[in-house]
């Protein structure tokens, strides 16, 4: 998922309010990865 969000960041990078969109879920994919992960693990 963090892979994605950085292809869209680079993608995105000159378009100011995108890039700040696509920053923020990054950083809050890379918060939460733990429980993303576990999430999935249990299919949830």
């Amino acid at each position: 998922m963090l892979s994605i969000q950085i292809i869209f960041i680079t993608y995105f990078v000159q378009l100011k309010d995108l890039l700040k969109l696509n920053e923020e879920m990054f950083f809050w994919i890379f918060v939460n990865k733990k429980a993303i992960e576990e999430s999935i693990e249990r299919g949830v």
